[in-house]
């Protein structure tokens, strides 16, 4: 019996170190990209400032607003000015999510704009949204536990 529980807690070690190694799309692209270009910028939403920003005051007034941030954990954007650099790294950025198809389902495209989803067991945990417009590149990208109905709102504004 003690030889079963060594082998359970040696198999949820594993998964747990291979879980933390997993990135999201924006930590990925960059980790490869981000060094490659000089106006390229990073902001972080970490899930401790989230859970800051629920307990704000001004929250209180706004279920819609509260329900929305509930169902994130993190927000990520990427932000690139110049047009060749944006149009490299609306590319690049594709191509990445090409590469990672089986992670990463595309949910809508045009020409300045794709959508990708990863989800897990129908719950979507995370959101990535690339755009290009006017002379600006930006990868905005959600984590959490998000439904349909968020996706949706998203999508309107």
């Amino acid at each position: 019996m003690k030889y079963i529980w060594t082998f359970i807690l040696l198999i949820a070690s594993c998964s747990t170190a291979f879980a933390q190694k997993e990135q999201d799309f924006a930590t990925k692209f960059m980790n490869i990209y981000g060094n490659s270009y000089k106006n390229i910028t990073c902001d972080i939403v970490s899930p401790s400032m989230m859970q800051r920003i629920m307990q704000l005051d001004t929250l209180n007034g706004n279920s819609e607003i509260r329900n929305v941030l509930s169902q994130l954990k993190s927000i990520q954007i990427v932000n690139a000015l110049g047009s060749p650099a944006k149009d490299s790294l609306f590319v690049k950025a594709q191509e990445l999510a090409k590469q990672n198809e089986k992670r990463y389902k595309l949910y809508t495209n045009d020409n300045v704009r794709h959508i990708y989803l990863r989800k897990r067991n129908n719950i979507i945990v995370e959101m990535v949204f690339i755009a290009k417009k006017n002379n600006r590149f930006s990868l905005i990208n959600l984590t959490g536990n998000m439904n349909k109905d968020f996706l949706e709102e998203l999508t309107k504004m």
